[in-house]
């Protein structure tokens, strides 16, 4: 845009005015501000996510070596020019419409490819069918077996590591789990969705801030 600009010959030629329109709310531009991310959206919930998982894989992308192919992280500058490194993505996107899962596939693959590190784990969760217990096990094998044959998720169609989950999600064990993994290190929750899910998500943040994990906790309306 600012080549374009720099090419009119007069200031009168030039656009008066330049519109940005795009799927990140203010809440979400914090995400590079954490050493640790987590990323929840419900059903729709998953559209203010988006561009960040594809700024992701545009960094990615950006510190892929020619010669071994592999990525070397570097610093990510934020965007008030502040230098910050975010060391561990979780994404969580939980939705009742297996088609869904489908919207977003080249992003969600391409986060796989770049991602030799392992920072980034995607995790679907299918609401539409009972938790992992109690899903049919002929659909848990046959998912499990075709995962290991292909490294493709037969429900999301997504080249991920993790197989999509049935039922909805534990919260309390995910956030356990992360102050754990992540002991006296700054994370950020960044939710959109269901009001319900936020106060879980919200109360959670507090109690597991109590462990040595900073947890801070950022909604998104959309």
């Amino acid at each position: 845009l600012y080549s374009l600009c720099e090419s009119y010959s007069s200031n009168t030629e030039r656009p008066m005015e330049v519109k940005l329109d795009g799927p990140i709310g203010t809440p979400t531009n914090e995400y590079l501000n954490y050493d640790v991310v987590i990323m929840i959206g419900t059903g729709i919930g998953i559209t203010p996510f988006v561009s960040i998982l594809r700024d992701t894989v545009y960094r990615l992308r950006q510190n892929k070596c020619p010669g071994c192919k592999s990525v070397h992280y570097d610093t990510y500058v934020e965007w008030n020019g502040t230098r910050s490194v975010m060391n561990k993505l979780y994404f969580h996107w939980v939705t009742r419409d297996q088609d869904s899962l489908t919207w977003f596939t080249n992003s969600m693959n391409a986060l796989t490819t770049y991602d030799d590190d392992k920072r980034i784990e995607i995790h679907n969760h299918f609401t539409s069918v009972h938790g992992s217990n109690s899903a049919p096990s002929i659909a848990k094998l046959t998912q499990t077996l075709y995962h290991q044959m292909t490294g493709i998720d037969i429900i999301s169609h997504l080249k991920t590591r993790n197989c999509t989950h049935f039922g909805r999600p534990d919260f309390e064990e995910i956030l356990e789990q992360v102050s754990e993994r992540h002991p006296n290190k700054d994370v950020g929750i960044f939710f959109c969705g269901s009001p319900h899910i936020k106060n879980v998500l919200k109360y959670l943040a507090m109690k597991y801030s109590a462990t040595g994990c900073r947890f801070t906790f950022h909604s998104e309306k959309f």
